[in-house]
């Protein structure tokens, strides 16, 4: 399976549909799927061939998106790079993961000055650039091993390393979440957050799999969430608590228009109780998950029909997957006994990019992931 083939069957489905919504611009799946196919003629020009690294250094933007799903066509694999990079770590992960090609944008190219010279440079205005003449790409063969995207960690202690995610771990991930909040091609999920990060890579991914809407945004910015709940009918926001507290704290949220709105959930912190309650007071369920860039951002996530009552909870395990606790020997413990988390499923990384020692002491023989 490839990723890109997803993109392909709603453009079949529903062309006319908007597949991003972007400030005042919109993007069909029909157009997506157009203009994703020429860019990856043009990487294909460029001498973008298989298993290649493509990185993105781009802050919320239509051609994030569509740079990613091109990768996919070619079979090339994406390399997200954190917005708050400094150039030293720019030029660290471009070189660790050797990437080819970094796709950079007017704010973020300072951050690209320590990239070595045999990297090629694209801006956000060359991909908008590109011309769609209608013609046809055929999408390179890839199976659910085959690499999607080189996750690099935060590298709290440490340099960041490079989690191999699939096209099989994130279409699983993405089918595990979409299911999970009941996601429709009439939902509009609105993305304030940066795309980069592991969890608004999968707010994408997991919307794209669904065929519903994505409100992308440039940046958090709480009023103007009221303003897409209001004049967009955003019908799903999922993010840290942070952003659900700044939203619940304004002043517009006790008179705004919020009847679009019919899920919400939470995860990368604990969940205070107060905020649950606040934003079930409302109506609208407030679902909890738990997981991490090794899981491809899916490990367990709270159920609609049990997010009343079980307050607190970061949910079952996604379709596919599974949940372990385990003792220091790796040997599961009774119920009720404390240990730690270990994650199995489909949905789990490969391995970590050159580091076979770090991947050894995260997965299991098994291949369960260490927590």
């Amino acid at each position: 399976m490839n990723l890109a083939d997803i993109g392909l069957h709603w453009a079949r489905w529903q062309p006319d549909e908007i597949a991003i919504r972007f400030g005042s611009r919109s993007v069909t799946w029909r157009e997506l799927d157009e203009r994703t196919s020429a860019i990856a003629a043009d990487l294909r020009r460029r001498g973008v061939a298989t298993g290649d690294r493509i990185a993105i250094l781009m802050l919320n933007r239509p051609e994030w998106i569509e740079v990613t799903i091109a990768a996919w066509k070619v079979a090339a694999v994406v390399v997200p790079l954190n917005v708050r990079f400094t150039a030293a770590e720019v030029a660290f992960v471009v070189r660790d993961g050797g990437a080819r090609i970094i796709v950079t944008d007017e704010t973020l190219a300072p951050s690209c000055s320590m990239v070595a010279a045999s990297v090629t440079v694209l801006t956000a205005d060359d991909i908008a650039a590109v011309n769609v003449d209608g013609e046809s790409f055929a999408t390179a063969i890839t199976d659910e091993s085959t690499p999607s995207f080189l996750c690099y960690t935060s590298g709290t202690t440490g340099d960041p390393k490079g989690a191999i995610l699939t096209h099989g771990s994130w279409n699983v991930a993405s089918q595990g979440w979409a299911q999970a909040i009941e996601l429709t091609p009439k939902d509009r999920v609105v993305l304030p957050f940066p795309l980069a990060f592991t969890g608004g890579l999968a707010v994408f991914l997991f919307t794209y799999w669904a065929g519903a809407r994505l409100v992308l945004e440039p940046a958090v910015d709480t009023d103007r969430l009221f303003d897409l709940f209001e004049n967009e009918r955003v019908t799903a926001l999922l993010s840290v608590p942070a952003i659900l507290q700044q939203l619940v704290s304004h002043p517009r949220f006790a008179s705004a228009d919020l009847s679009s709105w019919r899920v919400a959930c939470s995860g990368g912190a604990p969940v205070p109780v107060p905020l649950i309650k606040a934003i079930q007071a409302i109506g609208v369920p407030m679902l909890q998950g738990f997981s991490l860039t090794e899981a491809s951002a899916a490990a367990t996530i709270l159920s609609n029909h049990e997010a009343t009552r079980k307050i607190g909870s970061a949910g079952l395990p996604i379709i596919h997957g599974s949940i372990g606790i385990v003792d220091v020997a790796g040997l599961p413990v009774p119920a009720g006994t404390v240990g730690e988390i270990t994650v199995g499923g489909p949905q789990i990384m490969i391995g970590y990019w050159n580091k076979p020692e770090e991947t050894a002491k995260t997965l299991t023989g098994d291949g369960w992931l260490r927590t």
